[in-house]
């Protein structure tokens, strides 16, 4: 950070340390308003090993050994702090109950605290049903009925280590380790250094057509359009989930393909519609959205596992009449990303993580919490979005298991913040959100998936069923 050499690391008596990049530092940053934990869940069947799954989490931390640091605040910088004493038996828990969808609210609720060692928390929810052998065995009963034998495996990661496609790279390292040891093989995951996360800076690698401003951007941070908030009272977060099936989303896959546009432009018209929908103007809108976005595509070179922080958000704004059909905003989304996309998306939120990394902590933290405050001043805050793309079965897939469904959940940030997020398995898309409750009325948000499974075609014929998780 300020005053010393990204390539360069700090060795204290107490370990091995390293500076931590900007994507890092950020994500430190905005946890004065965000929890800043991203999640993967697995519904599988066939029962999983827990001490295979043990083992298989301990060589994963050992192939990514970020996740055996904490963060450290020293001299105006935060580092990455290898610790010897870390053990995995505090980072993997093992829940049973005959549903094991009753304890995932609690499986996705564990805090993370870097500055503790906290960066990953994995949890295997079982039916506790033993059948078969354990030893040797990876899957229980097999010859009996698998639908006894349905297991929820969550993958909580902070943040600051990783993002989705890191979370998910990390997932597919856990399940390869797992794999290797059900066919007692040798692994062949190889180790990432931890100074291998100091990239080079985007703004070296990407170039705009546009002239930018150095100073933050603060303006774009608050929104007048927005999810409604009820009051700044917070009771409890919560997660709210539709799924849409196999069969709706090749009917979606169609009529997106018929209009020319992206399933990421369907999206963002399908939640344009729907805040525009809350708001009380009658008059025609512009509805704003923060969109994420992998800044690996700047990289020239990057490996095929990637477990690091390297995404940032940018601003879309959308206009759109009122009662206009979904396809016209599909349309006008459409050419808009277009337009983003030929001029860098997100080296400008690139560059004020740069910024605020070259400003030193103390300074980039009086910022951060300035922003903050004049959001809470006006009471609303740009939507979030990110689509987090595709979860290949090579991700999640571990032999003799069926995985039948697999999404990431976003973050969790104070009112007014609120974050929508998508996700898609074996062409089953989940649409997400977070949210605080009374914060937000419960009521009014089932009435936005409610609006939002109606406006996506095929609801007739495969309406889909939205779950809470709380």
């Amino acid at each position: 950070m300020k005053g010393g050499d990204q390539g360069n690391f700090h060795q204290p008596d107490n370990g091995v340390r390293y500076p931590v990049n900007p994507f890092d530092l950020f994500s430190d940053l905005i946890c004065c308003f965000s929890n800043q934990i991203i999640h993967m869940v697995i519904h599988l069947k066939g029962g999983v090993d827990f001490e295979l799954l043990k083992r298989a989490v301990m060589q994963a931390t050992l192939a990514e050994p970020v996740t055996r640091c904490r963060v450290v605040k020293d001299n105006n910088s935060l580092w990455w702090e290898i610790m010897p004493d870390y053990s995995i038996e505090d980072r993997i828990l093992h829940l049973t109950t005959p549903n094991p969808e009753k304890l995932l609210f609690q499986a996705l609720s564990y805090p993370l605290n870097p500055y503790l060692g906290q960066i990953i928390q994995v949890i295997l929810i079982d039916t506790g049903k033993e059948s078969g052998t354990r030893e040797g065995d990876i899957f229980r009963g097999h010859e009996e009925n698998e639908e006894e034998h349905e297991d929820i495996l969550v993958i909580n990661a902070h943040h600051i280590a990783m993002d989705g496609r890191g979370l998910k790279d990390f997932t597919k390292l856990i399940m390869k380790e797992y794999s290797c040891l059900m066919k007692g093989s040798r692994s062949e995951a190889g180790i990432t250094p931890v100074n291998s996360r100091l990239l080079p800076k985007i703004s070296a690698l990407a170039s705009s057509s546009e002239s930018h401003n150095t100073a933050i951007e603060t303006e774009s941070w608050c929104s007048k359009i927005s999810v409604p908030l009820s009051s700044r009272e917070v009771e409890k977060q919560q997660y709210s989930l539709l799924t849409l099936s196999k069969e709706r989303m090749e009917l979606v896959h169609s009529v997106r393909k018929k209009w020319g546009v992206t399933v990421n432009d369907f999206l963002i018209a399908v939640l344009v519609q729907v805040l525009s929908s809350t708001a009380r103007e009658i008059s025609d809108l512009e509805i704003p959205l923060f969109t994420t976005i992998d800044l690996r595509r700047y990289l020239h070179q990057m490996p095929e596992r990637s477990v690091m922080n390297y995404s940032t958000a940018f601003e879309v704004r959308i206009p759109i009449e009122s009662g206009e059909p979904l396809q016209v905003t599909a349309h006008t989304a459409h050419a808009i990303m277009n337009q983003i996309k030929a001029d860098n998306p997100g080296v400008d939120g690139a560059r004020e993580a740069e910024q605020l990394y070259e400003a030193g902590y103390c300074e980039a933290e009086t910022m951060i919490k300035k922003i903050w405050e004049k959001i809470q001043k006006s009471e609303n805050k740009t939507p979030l979005f990110s689509n987090t793309g595709i979860i290949s079965p090579d991700h999640v897939n571990i032999e003799n298991h069926h995985v039948h469904q697999a999404y990431i959940l976003p973050t969790h940030s104070c009112p007014p913040g609120f974050f929508f997020a998508t996700s898609t398995y074996d062409n089953t898309l989940t649409i997400s959100a977070t949210y605080a409750v009374p914060a937000y009325d419960p009521a009014v948000i089932q009435n936005i998936f409610s609006y939002i499974d109606r406006i996506i075609p095929g609801s007739s014929s495969f309406p889909e069923i939205y779950k809470v998780l709380e």
